[in-house]
């Protein structure tokens, strides 16, 4: 008879945190070089100014950053700190999912894929006010599909129930969004929200489904990009007329929700009714 083993939480826990820094290492790539249109693949990592070939040993997650002191071996140019960042909050979020889900393996990596997702698109956004089409894509095709696969509370292996409220959640997010592009464009007199942000409100929706954590999303979403609108407006003496990356917002709001949705929403119901 053969002998499973268990490991115990923190060994797995140490695991998935080294596992979780290799992912943050790629997801750097991916960043960096899908809205430039280059393959994630090939060729390998290399400096970005001189153009030197990153060995192996220079790529290891978080201790070649700091071995190198952050700077490239051949040319000294500074590299981001970025790099570093986010490799360490894929690791951290990558063991708080693991801990938060235990011991669904599934949930874990079902959300740590739609974590990667945001992370992925909060940063190109930032830096490009793009929102590449292969990446939404993948999300909506993944969140409808995993949904299917959700743990149902009974014995069924297809959850039918999770993969219709996923359909009809990213459905729901995109006809919201592209409404609200086109009445804001009409009273604003210029483009209110990027058709990005209308298919990014799809893949939100198919990760979350047809339920109260999605308009909440949404709301979290519009309520971080006026918080971070407004000292801008006040500090820089912008007009409202200037954009923001709004992908950014979309993608901090739809994860606090996924995780904290219920709390949110009893946060926000104290803070509202309470101001009322």
């Amino acid at each position: 008879m053969t002998q499973v083993v268990y490991f115990p939480l923190s060994f797995q826990l140490i695991w998935i945190f080294l596992f979780s820094l290799c992912l943050g290492s790629f997801l750097n790539v991916v960043i960096f070089r899908v809205p430039r249109g280059r393959s994630i693949v090939f060729p390998g990592s290399a400096c970005t100014f001189c153009g030197h070939l990153i060995q192996w040993w220079e790529n290891i997650p978080l201790a070649s950053y700091l071995l190198l002191r952050g700077k490239c071996r051949f040319c000294r140019t500074l590299i981001s700190p970025r790099y570093f960042f986010i490799e360490l909050l894929t690791g951290i979020v990558g063991v708080f999912l693991y801990y938060h889900f235990y011991p669904n393996i599934f949930e874990f990596i079902y959300y740590f894929i739609f974590y990667s997702l945001l992370l992925v698109i909060f940063f190109i956004d930032l830096d490009h006010w793009i929102i590449p089409d292969e990446i939404i894509l993948i999300g909506v095709v993944i969140g409808i599909l995993g949904n299917f696969f959700l743990p149902s509370g009974n014995d069924k292996i297809i959850n039918l129930s999770a993969g219709f409220f996923s359909f009809t959640g990213a459905l729901a997010g995109y006809l919201a969004f592209y409404l609200l592009s086109v009445i804001g464009s009409w009273f604003a007199r210029q483009d209110a929200l990027g058709f990005g942000d209308v298919k990014f409100a799809a893949l939100i929706g198919a990760f979350i489904g047809f339920n109260a954590k999605l308009p909440l999303a949404f709301f979290s979403a519009f309520l971080l990009g006026g918080l971070f609108a407004i000292p801008l407006l006040l500090i820089y003496r912008l007009r409202g007329k200037t954009p923001l990356p709004f992908g950014t917002f979309m993608a901090l709001g739809a994860f606090l929700c996924a995780i904290w949705g219920s709390n949110l929403l009893s946060w926000y119901q104290r803070i509202f009714f309470g101001i009322l």
